[in-house]
């Protein structure tokens, strides 16, 4: 997927905080620093990789964060939602 411009990792952070907050989880480790840095890490230039690719990536991460939000929210859809987030965002960019 194309986007017009690569994010900054400072806003692919603040997307993935806006995100948790949205979904009103709870996080006690560097877990949105993880994942801001995995997509960062797949974002070559203007390209943004599919979902698939990254979601392999996130799933590595090592966090509490499901564990904490187990009743809230499951992995496989919040990456997911994070993902069409951040690429819209990009977009606009």
């Amino acid at each position: 997927m194309e986007t017009q411009a690569a994010l900054e990792q400072s806003e692919i952070l603040d997307g993935t905080l806006f995100h948790i907050q949205i979904n009103r989880c709870q996080y006690i480790d560097s877990f949105p620093e993880k994942v801001a840095n995995v997509f960062k890490e797949n974002m070559n230039g203007h390209l943004v990789n599919d979902f698939k690719e990254i979601r392999d990536d996130l799933s590595e991460i090592e966090t509490n964060f499901f564990k904490i939000n187990k009743k809230r929210i499951n992995e496989e859809e919040f990456y997911r939602t994070l993902y069409e987030r951040i690429t819209k965002r990009a977009r606009r960019a």
